[in-house]
């Protein structure tokens, strides 16, 4: 999947979650720019660092992020950092790794248990993403649900008004 997907899956999932579970007020305590970066994290780590930084060796764009080591560790720092609210900044985290449906390649997920090496491609990324971007359903659907979701926040929180923008933009909030 690709950022609009993993961005608009993952606040879609928060932002449900806590309107079926009668608890909005806890929306004003999330900083949804968080969630966005988080929710993209491990492709932000993984895609230069296996592709164009290691690419030579391993051009493989799902590698440290995308393991289950590295949820962990984030979570705890999520805990730490977030406290109460730490499983709103972990699982964007998590969402990515499942949207990505990682337990298919478990010697990342799983990463360093089943070994320290990562699989190697040969393939053209920029051709390799352009490609499922426009012939892989999931990858297709993904991104249409992804920015279906965001545009229902958009308009639920009437973020299409300046002020109310401005301010999560700001603060990073869906309301004041």
């Amino acid at each position: 999947m690709f950022p609009i997907g993993h961005v608009g899956v993952v606040v879609g999932l928060i932002v449900s979650g806590l309107l079926v579970a009668k608890r909005p007020d806890l929306l004003g305590k999330v900083d949804f720019r968080l969630v966005a970066v988080f929710a993209m994290l491990p492709d932000i780590i993984d895609k230069p660092l296996g592709h164009f930084i290691l690419g030579e060796n391993l051009n493989n764009g799902r590698i440290f992020t995308h393991s289950l080591v590295f949820l962990l560790v984030f979570t705890a720092l999520c805990v730490i950092l977030f406290r109460k609210m730490f499983w709103a900044y972990a699982l964007p985290v998590l969402g990515h790794q499942v949207l990505d449906f990682m337990w298919e390649v478990p010697n990342t997920w799983f990463w360093p248990l089943l070994g320290w090496r990562f699989k190697s491609y040969d393939i053209d990324v920029w051709e390799h993403w352009i490609d499922a971007l426009f012939t892989d359903p999931y990858v297709m659907i993904g991104e249409l649900a992804g920015l279906g979701i965001l545009v229902t926040v958009f308009v639920f929180f009437r973020l299409y008004r300046k002020d109310n923008f401005l301010y999560g933009l700001k603060k990073g909030r869906l309301f004041k």
